[in-house]
């Protein structure tokens, strides 16, 4: 919200082609086009208009013209997506090289994503090294959204892909909401340099969970401030994937799998092993880990590439045997990935 506070020397001007007062509602027009911008725009823009409006005329008064905003911040969400070769089932994790060849394809694909970002309300700052960073100011849900749909933009390309014996390419996406004031590129640009490292240690954080989306065997991870965001939760499938020490920071954050973008029938198998999936979690933080195991080889059996319930396992098991260590808390840390 704007409030602007004008002395009668800017409307009493005499000036234009008609040797007239400025006048009240010239002044209102010209501030309703643009209190939305920047206030050192604004600035030269009222200037600008004030000398060009009283020409060779003299100056009737003193001229004064106040404006300040009270700005409220707002959530931001961020995404991250990164394209990869893709893995096997039996692959540790996706390899990180795209071949030379595809720089065409490569660019093919940016060019879509930015125009689906650009459909549910976001806006790219960047497209380097097979990646692309996105904004989202007005919602959480539609960052999901989007990485729904540069998932299947991907899926059909690996149609082609494979009828022409080529290399699969797969997608990870990380997602996280954060609270700062710009809701365009423009504006982002503008910040002061203090605001735009803020930004930056943001956008490491959701580059971090991206890079998680390899070592978990997982397409997309949001913290939990994201979930939080969300308009309506069970628009999208979702479960809680471990806390995570971030790299060189003392924070600890909760991560959180949206499988809506994984394939159809991993969706299904995680769909149907869910249930048993969150019992191992509930276990698991109670420090009653062989019921863990339990409960997590259940959702193997139903699932047996379920690479998140195999570090549960992994670790639980060695809780059984070995004494707990300080670090038991976290699934993963993003120096593994």
């Amino acid at each position: 919200m704007a409030f602007y506070l004008s002395s009668d020397g800017y409307t009493d001007q005499m000036g234009g082609p008609k040797q007239r007062l400025f006048g009240s509602k010239r002044l209102k027009a010209l501030i309703l086009d643009n209190y939305q911008k920047p206030f050192d725009i604004q600035k030269r823009i009222f200037k600008d208009a004030f000398e060009a409006y009283k020409g060779d005329n003299e100056r009737q008064d003193d001229v004064t013209l106040l404006g300040f905003a009270v700005t409220k911040y707002q959530k931001v969400t961020i995404l991250f997506a990164s394209l990869r070769p893709a893995a096997t089932p039996s692959d540790t994790q996706a390899g990180s090289a795209i071949p030379e060849e595809y720089s065409d394809l490569l660019k093919s694909y940016f060019e879509k994503a930015q125009f689906i970002i650009e459909q549910h309300g976001g806006f790219t700052s960047s497209a380097v090294d097979n990646s692309i960073i996105a904004f989202f100011p007005s919602n959480a849900d539609n960052a999901v959204k989007a990485a729904k749909s540069l998932q299947k933009i991907l899926d059909t390309l690996n149609t082609d892909q494979k009828q022409q014996h080529r290399e699969l390419l797969a997608i990870g996406f990380g997602i996280h909401t954060c609270s700062h004031i710009f809701k365009s590129f423009e504006e982002l640009k503008q910040m002061e340099q203090e605001k735009k490292r803020n930004i930056a240690d943001d956008i490491t954080i959701v580059a971090q969970l991206q890079s998680l989306t390899k070592t978990t065997g997982t397409s997309t991870l949001i913290c939990d401030e994201t979930l939080t965001s969300f308009a309506d939760p069970s628009r999208f499938m979702y479960r809680f994937t471990g806390i995570i020490r971030l790299k060189k920071k003392n924070d600890d954050i909760s991560v959180f799998e949206v499988f809506d973008t994984d394939p159809q029938d991993m969706r299904e198998k995680k769909s149907k092993s869910l249930g048993d999936y969150d019992q191992g979690v509930f276990y698991y933080y109670n420090k009653d880990f062989s019921r863990a195991v339990k409960y997590f080889n259940a959702v193997l059996s139903v699932n047996p590439e379920d690479k998140v319930a195999q570090k549960y396992v992994a670790r639980a098991e060695q809780f059984t045997s070995h004494s707990l260590p300080q670090d038991w808390e976290y699934l993963d840390s993003v120096d593994d990935a």
